[in-house]
C-alpha cells in the first residue's frame, strides 16, 4: 500500500479503501454491520469517512490463513 494517501494519523479514505478491495463504499458499511467479520469501523473527521491504514492491515492479515484453506 502506498503511503501518499494516508493522513498524519495513518487514516485512509474510505473511497481509498473500497479501491483497496474492489468494492463499493457500501460493502464497506455492510462489513461495518457484521460483527462476526471483524472489519475496522469507519473513523469520521469532519463529515469525511476513513478507516485505519494499520487495523486494515492487521484484518487483512488476519483472514490470509483463512483464505489460504479455502484455495
Amino acid at each position: 500500500m502506498t503511503t501518499r494517501h494516508l493522513t498524519p494519523g495513518g487514516l485512509l479514505p474510505e473511497r481509498l479503501v473500497a479501491e483497496r478491495y474492489g468494492v463499493v463504499t457500501r460493502t464497506l458499511a455492510r462489513w461495518s454491520q457484521d460483527p462476526d467479520l471483524g472489519f475496522p469501523p469507519v473513523i469520521i473527521i469532519r463529515k469525511r469517512r476513513y478507516r485505519d491504514a494499520a487495523a486494515l492491515d492487521a484484518w487483512d492479515a488476519s483472514r490470509q490463513p483463512a483464505s489460504a484453506a479455502a484455495a
